[in-house]
């Protein structure tokens, strides 16, 4: 990689780390010349959005970008999942956890989902009930479905379906997993 193409990767990965709110965090770098030996000794000091390549010895150099903000998360496991109750209305709340599960006792004609905090990937399990047969038609209009079509979902008694969805702040990218007998 020529230096030029190094400067301008780098300017990338800075500006790409500050753009996330980037807090006091060292990142190690190596640079090498195209033969593999260090170039670093080329280098006196380089600043890019108020990063400092420091510690410049042995072709290896650290990043001072800032901190990063707490990343938290919430796990859920299938027997404690916030699990909904069955109407020709259902009514999903994201923000209650991204992992949740239905029991299908009627034909559902109108889903609602009420949205999580922020892009999220999420998983509903469906369970037919023991008569079967339960559909759903009326899936909300944010949700779009892989080659643009809902599943049909499996009509077996007591059978499992899973939609997975990856919301990205306005839309539900979704895709199904049928026949979990």
């Amino acid at each position: 990689m020529s230096c030029k193409s190094f400067l301008i990767w780098l300017c990338f990965v800075v500006s790409l780390f500050s753009s996330l709110g980037a807090q006091a965090t060292f990142i190690p770098l190596t640079v090498q010349e195209e033969d593999g030996s260090p170039s670093v000794s080329k280098v006196k000091n380089i600043i890019l959005n108020g990063a400092t390549l420091t510690n410049l010895s042995n072709g290896v150099a650290l990043i001072r970008l800032g901190t990063f903000p707490a990343v938290t998360s919430q796990t859920y496991t299938f027997s404690s999942l916030p699990s909904n109750t069955s109407g020709a209305s259902i009514a999903i709340n994201w923000q209650l956890g991204n992992k949740q599960t239905i029991t299908l006792a009627h034909n559902v004609t109108n889903v609602t989902f009420t949205a999580p905090t922020g892009p999220a990937s999420l998983v509903l399990q469906i369970k037919q009930d023991a008569t079967g047969s339960r559909i759903i038609t009326g899936w909300p209009v944010a949700v779009k479905w892989a080659g643009a079509t809902a599943p049909t979902l499996t009509a077996a008694p007591n059978s499992i379906d899973a939609i997975a969805c990856i919301y990205d702040g306005a839309i539900y990218m979704c895709q199904s997993s049928l026949n979990f007998l």
